[in-house]
């Protein structure tokens, strides 16, 4: 009975939980996403030094033929082409359907209700070959590893594996090129300081079951293709520069993203 007339006890007071050792807040997170977005645009917007070109032209020239055989030694049986192919093609589909709406409004505008101007609807037989073999190649195996250098003047660039592509092969090759490349070109006194970071990418996949066969011819000779042909190839480029603070960065520029 003297629970029932003793009344509410106090509001207990309200305390914020420290964090966990290892876990980082949501600020931290949002401040990583934001000075990843800055190390990738001062690539797009030609922010990064032409001696980190070279760098890439170097550690190029010493995987190009190992990365290739490892890209030819990928995996891809009937089973995982075929689940390439759909994944493939459910990319393109995402793409079409996102620009599904603008690319509608623009052949309206184009066409105007005139007919002649209107997009033909006749099948493009060479059109949807490109198209099955684009879809194919969306959907192909892939291993990439992402390698950092760390450039400053004075000192040899430190290379360092940043994201592992699972192929223990492959980052070994990633790593040593790109360190011995760095170390074939010492760093000038007015590179600014910065953290580069490079992608090696292997893929492969199978050429779709279309009636094709078609060959190209460049420098190296004749390339051939047909149904069922596994098609493999090496891709490299530099994905972001990160400057350090006060060196010329560019600041977010959303207040309501900003740390607080």
């Amino acid at each position: 009975m003297q629970l029932r007339f003793a009344g509410t006890p106090p509001d207990a007071a309200i305390v914020s939980r420290p964090a966990r050792p290892g876990r980082r807040s949501v600020d931290q997170l949002r401040a990583d996403v934001e000075r990843a977005e800055i190390a990738a645009a001062n690539v797009s917007a030609g922010r990064a030094d032409p001696l980190l070109y070279d760098y890439l032209r170097g550690a190029s020239a010493r995987f190009q033929a190992d990365a290739q055989r490892l890209a030819d030694d990928l995996e891809v049986g009937l089973g995982s082409a075929a689940s390439g192919w759909g994944r493939g093609y459910l990319a393109r589909v995402g793409d079409a359907n996102r620009g599904a709406l603008g690319a509608r409004a623009d052949a309206t505008r184009a066409g105007g209700g005139d007919a002649p101007n209107e997009p033909s609807p006749h099948a493009d037989a060479l059109g949807a070959y490109n198209e099955a073999n684009r879809q194919a190649e969306g959907g192909a195996e892939e291993r990439r590893a992402e390698v950092c250098l760390n450039v400053a003047p004075g000192q040899e660039p430190a290379a360092s594996l940043r994201r592992s592509s699972g192929n223990a092969a492959l980052d070994r090759l990633a790593l040593d090129s790109f360190t011995r490349a760095a170390a074939a070109r010492p760093v000038p006194p007015d590179t600014p300081r910065g953290l580069a970071c490079y992608e090696l990418r292997i893929t492969a996949y199978r050429v779709p079951p279309l009636p094709m066969f078609s060959c190209a011819f460049d420098l190296t000779g004749a390339t051939c293709i047909w149904p069922f042909k596994k098609i493999a190839s090496v891709k490299s480029r530099l994905l972001s520069v990160e400057y350090p603070p006060g060196a010329g960065a560019p600041e977010p520029s959303s207040l309501l993203r900003r740390p607080r």
